[in-house]
């Protein structure tokens, strides 16, 4: 046991000394071929401050040597910035930093610049959306008064539908003449009994008002309007009414 203690010991030393001098030859190394090139803004000497991190004596101004001074070895482009490499946008290859031994890199000012990108591109994205339907917007809709005398022939299929006289109806009534016909509340009431994907009969729709036959008659005047609209299907056998919701 105290032997493979020993052995590990020594391995894990050694992986530090061996890491410790990679990182002394890639700064040694980074130096010599910083010493042969100079400030690209005073001229001034540079000094490697960091991984891939280069400041002038002078102005101390801060780069990165490799996208300032290295070049494409196939078209002599200068280099950019991609995810874990540097890369030719000129013939499109990825390419070795003379001033690292490492080939892979982690940058965390791409990310943070393509997180940016990707943001502001959403924001476009959402606000031309809402642009977009915006202009396809149908104008709000204002419900006009009904006029039941614009539809030919209504009163006396209601009168022949409460088995009534036509002088009864309560159109011409005098005594429910303060009673109006509401077709937001019946058409509210209406989907509020009727389930989906389901049949009912028109006697299954229970009153709103006291007045049976008059509540009769505007249920009926509502589910004319909703089958118009496209909202119910009505199918009527002999003298039964069947509703469905669509």
């Amino acid at each position: 046991m105290k032997t493979e203690q020993s052995l590990k010991n020594w391995g894990e030393y050694i992986y530090k000394k061996a890491t410790e001098l990679k990182e002394k030859v890639q700064r040694l190394l980074t130096q010599i071929l910083l010493s042969k090139h100079n400030c690209h803004q005073c001229d001034g000497r540079l000094k490697l401050i960091g991984d891939r991190l280069a400041e002038c004596i002078n102005c101390h101004i801060r780069f990165d040597p490799t996208l300032e001074f290295q070049k494409c070895l196939i078209c002599g482009e200068k280099l950019v910035k991609k995810t874990q490499y540097y890369y030719c946008p000129e013939c499109q290859t990825p390419q070795r930093s003379i001033f690292s031994l490492d080939n892979w890199f982690y940058f965390p000012e791409y990310f943070t610049e393509k997180m940016r990108e990707s943001r502001k591109a959403k924001k476009v994205r959402i606000e031309a959306l809402k642009q977009l339907l915006a202009s396809t917007k149908s104008p709000t809709y204002i419900p006009h008064q009904m006029d039941l005398k614009l539809i030919e022939g209504l009163y006396k299929s209601l009168n022949e539908f409460i088995n009534n006289n036509t002088s009864n109806l309560f159109i011409n009534s005098q005594e429910t003449s303060k009673i109006r016909f509401d077709l937001t509340l019946y058409r509210r009431h209406i989907l509020d009994v009727l389930p989906s994907d389901c049949v009912i009969h028109f006697d299954g729709i229970s009153s709103i008002i006291d007045d049976t036959r008059l509540d009769r008659i505007f249920r009926f005047i509502a589910l004319i309007y909703m089958w118009h609209y496209g909202e119910i299907i009505l199918t009527q056998i002999d003298n039964l009414i069947k509703v469905e919701r669509i």
